[in-house]
């Protein structure tokens, strides 16, 4: 459409052909946007992690991503996995990090990251570090309330070994609770992942026992389902591969 040609010189046809270019150069705008819309190169992502992921696999992937798609709006939060799954049906939140096994018809899963439960004390403890050595000593946990399933992974992996853990502190992060044990109120037990936090003044000991571990997978709901949703999770599978 040619807008010189429809437009006289009177102040009426001038204000009519500047406000027409407008016009045009915001519908352009609005394409453009839809466009890199639709193919995942804009517009906002919600993703919500928990405390397996927030140290280990969610900060490589999420560089990697907003290298290859920086006009994407990225939030984060925080959430145990029953409350990532509410988010996710709720459609508050479009990619979480859940512990498995999940069956739900409305959510896409796939694996993405094996973690385990490790024991981490005061770089002065003397001694082994085993479930059976700390059964005396005072515990430090991740509350309850910030992530339920791993509490009481926690609680039964002690109850296997055949005791009740002694819990003198609880923490809402990981960071905190290493602090704790750094100043030697007591032991912890946190993710595997929490060595790459580099806390010093503590040491970590595995523990050799299939329950101390469980499986991560990247979920999503299937209606909600976006490029935004696709790019990020192919690039998380790609790095737990």
């Amino acid at each position: 459409m040619k807008l010189n040609s429809m437009c006289d010189n009177t102040p009426a046809g001038k204000l009519l052909y500047a406000e027409g270019r407008r016009v045009v150069r915001d519908l352009d705008a609005l394409l453009n946007a839809a466009q890199s819309a639709i193919h995942g190169e804009a517009g906002k992502l919600r993703i919500a992690v928990g405390i397996a992921t927030v140290h280990s696999l969610v900060p490589p992937a999420l560089r990697k991503f907003r290298d290859a798609h920086p006009r994407v709006e990225v939030q984060i939060g925080d959430m145990s996995t029953p409350r990532q799954i509410d988010a996710l049906l709720a459609g508050e939140v479009d990619v979480g990090f859940l512990r498995l096994p999940i069956r739900h018809p409305q959510l896409m899963v796939k694996k993405v990251l094996k973690e385990q439960i490790t024991i981490v004390a005061s770089s002065s403890f003397r001694g082994a570090l085993t479930l059976e050595s700390i059964r005396q000593q005072p515990l430090i946990m991740i509350s309850r309330e910030v992530s339920t399933t791993y509490y009481d992974h926690c609680i039964r992996l002690c109850g296997s070994a055949g005791f009740s853990p002694r819990i003198v502190q609880e923490a809402r992060d990981t960071f905190t609770l290493l602090n704790l044990v750094r100043a030697g109120l007591g032991v912890g037990l946190v993710p595997r992942s929490a060595k790459e936090m580099h806390v010093t003044g503590v040491k970590f000991s595995d523990i050799h026992n299939r329950e101390a571990e469980w499986d991560v997978g990247v979920a999503w709901h299937k209606l909600y389902e976006s490029a935004l949703v696709r790019n990020f999770v192919q690039i998380c599978l790609e790095q737990s591969a």
